[in-house]
């Protein structure tokens, strides 16, 4: 179906990174294994144009029209783990407009193959990342 016919768009938002990352949970407990300094941020395998191109093509945009969802723009975001194994964790929405969106976004990061993990130095991090995606729907 045409997504202008059908009214919604959803565009992507960059990635908003966190400088919080955590030691490799092997070595330090979670709460004490903050990490500063410079450090190699976890990566999805491609890049981050993998990381749009995987999203386009998982996300179902018509969700918000699908249920109901009044004309406007929301941007939802959500926020997740990656671990020092590379795999997704801990995927929470940030935002509660409803209309199934972040459960949507929820769905399709969940769905992601392992990504690279964080670095620093030799030590493996544990990466907190978020993502917005801005749903339009025009009705």
């Amino acid at each position: 179906m045409d997504i202008l016919k059908k009214g919604i768009v959803a565009s992507l938002v960059l990635c908003s990174f966190k400088a919080n990352a955590q030691a490799d949970t092997n070595k330090l407990p979670k709460e004490s294994a903050i990490v500063a300094g410079v450090m190699t941020e976890a990566l999805f395998p491609g890049g981050n144009g993998a990381w749009y191109k995987f999203l386009s093509k998982n996300l179902n945009t018509y969700v918000a029209t699908d249920k109901g969802a009044p004309a406007g723009n929301y941007t939802v975001k959500v926020e997740f783990w990656i671990e020092t194994t590379g795999k997704v964790t801990e995927v929470k929405p940030l935002t509660d407009f409803g209309f199934g969106m972040e459960e949507e976004l929820m769905r399709v990061i969940n769905k992601s193959i392992s990504w690279i993990p964080g670095k620093q130095g030799d030590r493996l991090l544990r990466v907190k990342k978020s993502q917005s995606i801005t749903f339009k729907v025009d009705i």
